[in-house]
């Protein structure tokens, strides 16, 4: 069947026919260009590890002496706290916090006062939304919400936010069947949400909700016919939907509604050509569409009408500055219009304005955010913000704001730097480092570090050695010490730095063969290096350095198999080989006291063969971490000798992966990032006991 074809490849390929966003006529607003006021808030950083049970919190030394309040009740009132749910109340002093409103999964939210000022709450949650496209994400009393998608399945989440950067989970299955390409709208107080395709089926369903959590189906079959990529207006008091595919053709079908429940076709052909991926904005008092695709080419005309039923097209595909595109979004906000991003035979991450709908200026040709289609726009708190998307392939769930259009902010409560796989971190000076990696845009070459593992200092953007992932990193007679890893090709450089920004080329060929997913740990006061691959095959030769410079081949053939992406751990004056990749995932074990002679300490160790996994010594015990073993692991497994080991847990807290980093530092476990079955993560865990795992968190809390 044509439908069922054209939808399978729809959402598994990137370069295909678009989804449009939310109707601009309730997303529109005004940014606000007059000057701050002189009694300016003051701000307090608010750090936090989210665990299993209860949350650890710290605010700055600054905030001792103010109350702070807790609860699970958003609309807690705080002079009557203790009857709030899970109401807690504290004076700050210099001690760490513990609060059992907070949770891996239980949001909660804060507040900070003085003796006569509180701050607006502050949302405490360990979770957000999976990667997404073909969404919908709009503004609605007060908040940010964001509605269903195409994840890895059909969805019918719903999650609000008040600050982009705090999400909460409303509801996990609404009341509609899941779906993505739907649309969404605020109208007559209410959300509604109309139309889409549940994996099976287009639907013209119609459901609308005065609070976002709970749905009531207004029409089961609307009188337009099933269909995707339209778009839902607001203008002259009624909802206005353009266009759209309904399985067989593109549609330039006009319909409205008064009531979001019963609809009147208002003409079956419209002036403007059938199209779908478009957008439809209320903006002077006309209704205006904006490009789209007709199913063989994006469009850049532009079209627009004073009744929604006659349209004049203002602008010709010929004459426009932007390129033509589908999967774009447009929105309004300081009596402007601004188009972000799409598809026109690339994917874009640009952003234009235009004052009247007719001239447009560019912004800026390439944005922070990665170049995108079938993401969400939306005005809201007097700024323009961006969610999610089909970034290149690949699903995002990453938020962005701006308060011109130009310059953009990444809102997370999570490390600074970018979610990755591949990078490497060591303990240098007393902090963490961390070093490249692979990021959803390309290799990295910058270099980061903290002393808690909450504050990230970037050290460098660009380091001096190629951006590039699955490289070594190791602290070696005072300096830190980058050793190969691919940057597009496989690398044998060595580079050093004695402060983790200045970095000097020390060898720009060693003597070992380019290579990538290598070990490299210190024993017997020497580097060594075991293992990897090239472009062309694994290696299992060993290779030893006095000074990281000159490399001595110590045999080119160890008795275990050829391997990458395994690890290699020192314990009981013996080093110690555990798992990889040898064309197939490994669970043997190996052991040299030497670094050359190696024995087969267990050809099948209890947990699964895998690779990309961690693991560290630690408190007297080895911890073996995630992994991939054809599904991105999560479980944890200890051992005392390195031959018998013993699952700790098979689901932890965080989410399986691979390519992650895992490190002993201040007498704790620390795990960074990584690759899971939801993309890259930023994210960073921590623990005492390699058993009971918190989150970092980071955020602000604001008296004025």
């Amino acid at each position: 069947m044509q439908l069922k074809s054209r939808f399978s490849s729809f959402f598994l390929l990137p370069l295909i026919l678009t989804l449009t966003g939310c109707g601009g006529g309730s997303t529109s607003g005004d940014l606000d260009t007059t000057p701050p006021p002189q009694d300016l808030a003051v701000e307090f950083s608010l750090k936090a590890w989210i665990g299993a049970a209860d949350t650890k919190v710290s605010l700055a030394t600054t905030a001792e002496g103010l109350t702070l309040t807790r609860s699970t009740d958003r609309d807690c009132d705080l002079v009557d706290y203790s009857v709030c749910e899970v109401g807690q109340q504290d004076i700050l002093a210099s001690e760490v916090i513990t609060d059992i409103a907070a949770n891996l999964n239980q949001a909660a939210w804060y507040w900070l006062q003085d003796a006569d000022k509180t701050s607006q709450p502050l949302t405490i949650s360990a979770n957000k939304f999976t990667p997404r496209s073909y969404h919908q994400a709009i503004s609605f009393n007060d908040k940010l919400w964001l509605i269903g998608g195409w994840s890895r399945e059909q969805n019918n989440d719903v999650w609000s936010s008040s600050d982009g950067s705090n999400w909460v989970l409303e509801t996990a299955n609404a009341a509609f069947s899941a779906r993505s390409a739907h649309q969404t709208i605020v109208f007559d107080k209410k959300l509604w949400l109309i139309g889409g395709w549940d994996g099976s089926a287009m639907l013209n369903d119609i459901w609308s909700s005065t609070d976002g959590i709970e749905w009531t189906k207004e029409n089961s079959y609307a009188d337009f016919s099933a269909r995707v990529f339209h778009t839902i207006t607001l203008f002259m008091d009624k909802l206005w939907l353009l266009g759209g595919w309904d399985g067989t053709s593109q549609s330039n079908e006009i319909w409205s509604s008064a009531d979001g429940i019963n609809w009147t076709k208002e003409t079956v052909s419209a002036d403007f050509p059938k199209r779908e991926g478009h957008q439809a904005i209320s903006f002077s008092d006309q209704l205006w569409l904006i490009g789209g695709s007709d199913g063989s080419n994006e469009q850049n005309d532009i079209w627009s009408s004073a009744d929604g039923i006659s349209w004049k097209q203002v602008v010709a595909s010929a004459s426009l500055t932007f390129s033509p595109r589908s999967g774009h979004q447009i929105i309004q906000i300081e009596n402007k219009l601004w188009l972000i991003g799409g598809f026109d035979g690339s994917f874009n991450n640009d952003v234009w304005s235009s004052e009247d709908g007719i001239t447009w200026i560019q912004a800026t040709a390439n944005t922070e955010f990665s170049k995108r289609i079938n993401h969400q726009a939306v005005a809201f708190n007097d700024k323009l913000w961006l969610i999610g998307g089909n970034a290149n392939g690949i699903r995002q769930n990453d938020v962005w704001s701006s308060d011109n259009g130009i310059n953009w902010q990444q809102q997370n409560n999570s490390a600074a730097f970018a979610s990755r796989n591949g990078h490497k971190a060591v303990v240098f000076n007393n902090k963490l480092f961390f070093i490249g990696g692979e990021t959803d845009e390309s290799h990295q070459n910058d270099v980061w570090s903290s002393e808690d593992g909450i504050d990230w200092s970037q050290q460098t953007a660009t380091a001096d050695f190629s951006s590039r992932a699955y490289h070594q990193a190791i602290s070696f007679n005072d300096k830190l010490w980058l050793i190969g890893g691919d940057d597009g090709i496989d690398t044998n450089d060595v580079w050093s730095s004695t402060d983790g920004i200045s970095w000097i080329e020390e060898n720009s060929a060693a003597a070992f063969s380019d290579r990538s997913g290598h070990q490299v740990i210190l024993f017997k006061d020497k580097l060594w290096l075991i293992g990897g691959r090239n472009e062309t095959e694994n290696k299992n030769d060993i290779w030893s350095s006095s000074d990281g410079i000159n490399w001595f081949e110590e045999t080119s053939s160890a008795n275990f198999s050829p391997r990458s992406s395994h690890q290699v751990v020192l314990f009981d004056e013996k080093l110690w080989l555990i798992g990889g990749y040898d064309n197939s995932n490994k669970n043997d074990i190996w052991s040299s006291d030497d670094g050359i002679t190696w024995t087969e300490a267990t050809p099948a160790a209890d947990f699964s063969g895998r690779s990309g996994h961690q693991v560290v010594f630690f408190k007297d015990q080895f911890w073996l971490i995630g992994g991939k073993d054809g599904a991105y692991k999560n479980d944890i497994w200890y051992s005392d000798d390195g031959i018998n080991w013993t699952p700790e847990t098979r689901t932890a807290n965080f989410s399986g992966r691979f390519g992650h980093e895992l490190i002993s530092f201040d007498d704790k476990l620390w795990l960074i990032g990584g690759m899971t079955d939801n993309g890259r993560e930023n994210d960073v865990w921590r623990s005492e006991d390699g058993i009971n795992w918190r989150k970092a968190y980071k955020g602000t809390l604001s008296l004025q």
